[in-house]
């Protein structure tokens, strides 16, 4: 639950966190299960790519996870609303998904149903 949602609709501002010419990126949604089973989740309106340096970073720590015994899940899925409306992300459809199969990473099982039933789903095994 959003504890405070005012808060989530301020703008972060990274032009002064650069490492490297690198600015910090986000994840839209995760969740922890136990600490053996992750799901990390990306919003993109209808159309957009997740950034390469973000899905680098989304299955590099799917890989860092599964080579300690986890599992890992990442989501995307995508949206029509417009910037003023709330974003029902359960019911969204995921458009791509990739999850921890032994040391690889095997994409999309989940794409097609919503981001409930796909997290449901992936914790169920």
């Amino acid at each position: 639950m959003i504890h405070t949602p005012s808060r989530l609709r301020q703008a972060k501002d990274f032009r002064n966190l650069l490492i490297d010419g690198f600015t910090p990126t986000d994840i839209d949604f995760a969740y922890d299960k136990d600490a053996r089973q992750f799901v990390f989740g990306e919003l993109k309106v209808d159309g957009a790519q997740v950034p390469e340096g973000q899905m680098r970073m989304l299955k590099g720590l799917s890989w860092a996870l599964a080579s300690g015994g986890r599992q890992a899940c990442i989501l995307v899925a995508s949206h029509n609303t417009l910037p003023e409306e709330d974003i029902d992300v359960g019911n969204l459809l995921v458009v791509e998904s990739w999850h921890t199969s032994q040391d690889i990473l095997v994409p999309g099982r989940y794409v097609g149903r919503t981001v409930s039933k796909a997290c449901d789903d992936f914790f169920k095994g």
